[in-house]
């Protein structure tokens, strides 16, 4: 008996079952795509919450008459840098190292484009994933070196100084 080629099936599939295998392909790289955009969102919170945890610690120096105190908080593994800027001021790179003011110099440029905004602390990430919480305002803080950025090594640590005499917390 002679097989015939029948409608609506393409090498002896039904139209049904390559259909079904397309959909849930479609499924599948949709649910991957939802997934990362979650975390991305996740991420994008915790360095938000970062900027709060860092202004409460900054007031209760700041409140104090003299206090030393190192802050110590996780920061998104995309995130390569905390940096403080006061674009205010020219650039001072004093007591930094060859390597340190190459670095330091290229996110002072590259975060130029904030300059007009209230900020003095932002998040330097080579791949810009998160917008929205790229910059804040501290209040209360000074810095001596200028810009004063901090290597992301899943954790960052800044110290912060305020004696008796002055009137800001220093960023060290």
């Amino acid at each position: 008996m002679k097989k015939r080629n029948k409608k609506g099936q393409l090498m002896h599939m039904p139209f049904a079952m390559i259909f079904s295998i397309i959909l849930i392909i479609a499924f599948v790289v949709t649910a991957f795509y939802v997934i990362k955009y979650f975390l991305d969102t996740s991420s994008c919170g915790s360095t938000c919450s970062f900027y709060a945890d860092f202004q409460t610690d900054v007031e209760s120096v700041w409140n104090s008459e003299g206090a030393s105190k190192v802050f110590t908080e996780s920061l998104p593994s995309k995130i390569e840098y905390l940096c403080f800027i006061n674009y205010s001021m020219p650039k001072n790179l004093n007591g930094l190292n060859s390597v340190e003011r190459q670095i330091a110099t290229e996110i002072y440029d590259e975060l130029d484009m904030y300059k007009t905004k209230r900020a003095n602390v932002f998040v330097y990430q080579s791949k810009k994933t998160c917008q929205e919480c790229r910059y804040s305002f501290i209040r209360y803080i000074s810095i001596d070196t200028n810009p004063r950025c901090y290597k992301n090594t899943g954790k960052v640590s800044v110290r912060l100084e305020k004696s008796s005499e002055e009137a800001f917390v220093r960023v060290i």
